[in-house]
């Protein structure tokens, strides 16, 4: 699941989800189209928390990108400081693992590369 404050509504992968025709139409941060199915009540559980949800359902690769709307509507706030989300009911952690580098730490990519403005790649680089 991905947790993106960036987005201002939730969005499931069409697996097995009993949903209605849609109604609306998204667009990515690089301005793209996403084809949108539906949209569909569903429950995300956070421990043996449920929280009811109406999420659109759409060809995403994450199973899940949890959206503001879901975020405002169950009072959780994000912490990044320390990668959590909070609840009323639990803290959950967001990334896993801090990372290892020093934030001063210089990383040398092993190709060269031109990156498009509003773009994400993964570079495999090396610590300096």
């Amino acid at each position: 699941m991905v947790v993106d404050t960036g987005a201002n509504v939730s969005i499931i992968r069409k697996v097995n989800i009993i949903w209605t025709p849609p109604c609306v139409s998204l667009q990515t941060v690089t301005g793209d189209k996403i084809q949108v199915h539906g949209k569909a009540n569903v429950i995300l559980r956070f421990g043996n928390i449920g929280y009811h949800h109406t999420a659109y359902i759409a060809d995403i690769t994450e199973p899940c990108i949890l959206g503001l709307d879901f975020l405002k509507n169950n009072n959780f706030k994000l912490d990044f400081e320390n990668s959590n989300m909070h609840s009323k009911f639990e803290d959950i952690t967001l990334f896993g693992l801090q990372t290892q580098f020093e934030s001063n730490q210089n990383i040398i990519a092993k190709t060269k590369l031109s990156l498009s403005p509003r773009t994400e790649y993964i570079i495999p680089g090396l610590a300096a």
